[in-house]
């Protein structure tokens, strides 16, 4: 589905790059179905943030609120199919409660199954990263965002360390976002 996604993005169709992403995407947020394939979320946020929106005039502003159900957004959005007629910022807010929305335990999770709890805690891992791969495109796109201490993003980081120092390369994951903390 990868390939089937960039060739559409080749030849210039944004909508059905993204649908092609977010089936993927959607059919992987799922206890049975994951895998860690987060060079597929990172491309689909670069493509959303840095090349639809940009194409589209989308006007970046500091005071964006991501996580708004406004425009009929589900707050159970989970990678929903998009069409030409959806406002830029609809778009913007599936991907982005999508990406929160990995973090929330599926009904279906026994947490007596190691292997359940396992899965679990590498789909959050993607979910944070993926937020702050998100909100990283959008800072940099996004003349005035504040990245410092006190910030969204920089309370993100300081979750993911929180949440997962023991358990991965946090130094490693982190250290190409690290940059914006400085403006």
């Amino acid at each position: 589905m990868i390939q089937e996604a960039s060739l559409y993005h080749a030849n210039g169709e944004p909508i059905e790059t993204i649908n092609k992403l977010f089936a993927m995407l959607k059919e992987n947020n799922t206890l049975n179905k994951y895998k860690d394939i987060w060079y597929v979320y990172r491309r689909c946020i670069r493509i959303i943030l840095d090349d639809h929106l940009p194409k589209n005039q989308f006007e970046f502003r500091p005071t964006c609120e991501f996580s708004s159900i406004e425009g009929g957004v589900s707050s159970n959005a989970s990678f929903d199919q998009v069409t030409a007629e959806f406002a830029l910022d609809k778009i913007m807010r599936i991907l982005y409660i999508s990406i929160k929305n990995m973090r929330k335990p599926p009904p279906q999770i026994d947490v007596t199954n190691k292997r359940d709890n396992m899965v679990m805690q590498q789909m959050r891992r993607t979910s944070y990263l993926s937020e702050i791969e998100f909100l990283y495109v959008f800072a940099l796109r996004c003349k005035g965002l504040q990245c410092g201490i006190g910030s969204n993003f920089f309370t993100l980081l300081m979750e993911y360390i929180d949440h997962f120092f023991d358990k991965a390369d946090v130094l490693d994951d982190l250290k190409s976002y690290l940059k914006l903390l400085n403006n």
